[in-house]
C-alpha cells in the first residue's frame, strides 16, 4: 500500500484539499512519489505522478473504467449518458458514430470558420478598451463550435446565459465540492436549487438548437444531422434524451476547454515580451498580413510551442479520476475492486523529474530531442488511451488559429494591478476576471490596422 501525507481523524486528507487542492496534490506528489494513498472520510484514493502507471490505467478502460468520486450525480445530471460518462458498447457506438465529425476532411471546413469568427471577434475590439478576456475567449469558442459541429449561430443572448448556466455548474462540481458532499454525506443540498435552474437553462438552449436545426430542412453533413439521422442494429434512432446528452456534452466540452487554454495561454503571453515579439515576427514572416488558413498552421512551429507549454503549465482539465473494476495489480501495489485512482495533469506537467524548472514558461524546452525523450504519460492535457478528447484535433486547430488572428491584430496587456491565480472548478479557470487593455498592431500604420478606433 502506498504511502501518504497523514490526516485528520474523521476528515482525513479532505481539509487539506479543500483548502488548496493544487498546491496539496503538487506538495504530495512531490514528497511522495509515484503513488500516494489519500483519504477522504472513508474513502481511499491513490494520486498516481508515474507515467507508466498512468499509461497503464488510461489505455485500459475495461479495467479502470471512469470514476464518478469527482463528478458524480451532478454531472450526470449534466452530461446524462453523453460520451463524456457513456461506458461499454454504448459509447463505442457514439464515439464510432461521431469520430467522422472529426476526421481531416472535414477540418479545412473547419478552419475557415475558426478564421472567420476571430476575426470578426478581433474586428469588434475598440483600441484603447477594456476587454474581459475569458468571457471573449467563451463567446468565440461557443460561437465557432455552434456553426462547426452543429450549423447553427448562437447570438449573444444566448452566449451570456450559456455562460451564467456553465459558471454555477462549474462550481458546483468542481472536485473540492464534490469531495466534499463525500465527506458529508449525500443530504448536502446547499446550492441545489441554483444548480437545477442553470441545467435547465442549458436544456431550454440545447433544445432550442435542435429544434431550429430540425426546421430549417438543411441537407447537411454537420454533427448534430449525422445524430438526428442515426440508427442502430434495430433502425432505431437515438431517444430526444440520447440526442440531448450527447449535444450537450459537445456543446459544452467543445468551448470551455478551448476558451480556458486560449485564456490562459494570451495571458502568458502578455507576461513575457520575448516570446510575444518571436510569435509577432513568425506571424509576420509566415503570413504577411493575411488572414490565416489550415495551410498556414503547419508553418506557426513557434506558436506551437507557446501554446503547448502553455497548456503543460496550465492545463484545462487539472485531474482525472478512474477506478479499480476489479481486484488487479498496478506496478507493484495490488487494487482492490473499487479504489479510487487521481490523474493530475497539474502534479505531472510540473513534475522536475520531466521537466527542468517546471515552473518556468518555456516554449523552446519543446525541441524535437526533449518531446523524444520525454515520457509519453508525463504530457496528457487531452486525456490519452481509447478514451483520448475526440476533439483534440478540433481544438488545437482552433486555438492555433485564434491565437495568430488575435496577435496579427491586436496588442493585448493586463490593465493594472491584478491578482490573477488559477481556480481549480471543473476545468482550470482564472480565479476571477482577466481584464485586457487592447492596443493597436504596433507594426501596422493606423490606417491599416483591423481594431476599430473611435
Amino acid at each position: 500500500m502506498p504511502n501518504g501525507p497523514k490526516g485528520q481523524l474523521f476528515w482525513g486528507n479532505g481539509l487539506q484539499f479543500g483548502r488548496d487542492p493544487l498546491g496539496f496534490l503538487e506538495r504530495t506528489g512531490r514528497d511522495y512519489g509515484d503513488a500516494v494513498q489519500l483519504r477522504f472520510g472513508t474513502t481511499i484514493i491513490y494520486l498516481l505522478s508515474n507515467p507508466e502507471l498512468i499509461e497503464a490505467v488510461l489505455t485500459n478502460k475495461a479495467d479502470f473504467p471512469k470514476s464518478d468520486l469527482l463528478r458524480g450525480p451532478l454531472m450526470r445530471r449534466v452530461a446524462g449518458n453523453g460520451i463524456f460518462l457513456s461506458e461499454g458498447e454504448f459509447w463505442v457506438r457514439q464515439r464510432r458514430l461521431m469520430q467522422p465529425s472529426f476526421h481531416r476532411e472535414r477540418i479545412s471546413a473547419y478552419a475557415r470558420i475558426m478564421s472567420q469568427y476571430s476575426s470578426r471577434m478581433c474586428t469588434g475590439w475598440t483600441a484603447g478598451s477594456t476587454i474581459h478576456l475569458q468571457n471573449e475567449m467563451m463567446r468565440l469558442t461557443l460561437a465557432i463550435v455552434n456553426k462547426a459541429l452543429f450549423n447553427v449561430e448562437i447570438h449573444e443572448s444566448r452566449c451570456k446565459e450559456v455562460s451564467a448556466a456553465f459558471e454555477e455548474i462549474s462550481n458546483r462540481i468542481a472536485p473540492s465540492s464534490s469531495l466534499f458532499r463525500i465527506l458529508l454525506g449525500s443530504a448536502l443540498r446547499l446550492g441545489h436549487a441554483e444548480f437545477e435552474r442553470a441545467v435547465r437553462r442549458l436544456d431550454n438552449v440545447i433544445n432550442e438548437l435542435i429544434s431550429e436545426h430540425a426546421s430549417s430542412r438543411q441537407d447537411s453533413n454537420d454533427l448534430l444531422s449525422t445524430l438526428m439521422q442515426a440508427r442502430d442494429e434495430q433502425g432505431k434512432r437515438m431517444t430526444d434524451n440520447q440526442l440531448r446528452d450527447e449535444v450537450i456534452t459537445l456543446f459544452l466540452a467543445g468551448h470551455e476547454t478551448t476558451a480556458i487554454s486560449l485564456t490562459w495561454t494570451i495571458y502568458l503571453i502578455t507576461q513575457h515580451p520575448e516570446v510575444e515579439t518571436r510569435i509577432i515576427n513568425e506571424l509576420d514572416s509566415e503570413l504577411a498580413g493575411r488572414t490565416v488558413q489550415l495551410e498556414d498552421v503547419s508553418k506557426l512551429c513557434y506558436l506551437e510551442k507557446v501554446i503547448k507549454e502553455a497548456m503543460r503549465l496550465y492545463p484545462p482539465v487539472w485531474v482525472m479520476a478512474r477506478m479499480s473494476a476489479r481486484d488487479q495489480a498496478l506496478g507493484s501495489w495490488s487494487l482492490p475492486r473499487g479504489t479510487h485512482l487521481f490523474l493530475s495533469q497539474w502534479v505531472v506537467h510540473r513534475d522536475a523529474r520531466f521537466y527542468k524548472n517546471p515552473k518556468d514558461f518555456n516554449p523552446d524546452r519543446w525541441t524535437d530531442a526533449f518531446t523524444h525523450n520525454l515520457p509519453k504519460y508525463a504530457y496528457f492535457p487531452f486525456g490519452g488511451g481509447p478514451r483520448v478528447c475526440i476533439g483534440q484535433s478540433f481544438a488545437m486547430l482552433e486555438v492555433i488559429i485564434a491565437l495568430a488572428t488575435v496577435f496579427q491584430n491586436a496588442r493585448l496587456t493586463v490593465r493594472g494591478r491584478q491578482d490573477i491565480r488559477p481556480r481549480p472548478s471543473l476545468t482550470l479557470r482564472p480565479e476571477g476576471p482577466i481584464y485586457m487593455l487592447v492596443g493597436k498592431h504596433l507594426s501596422k500604420p493606423d490606417e491599416g490596422t483591423r481594431l476599430q478606433e473611435r
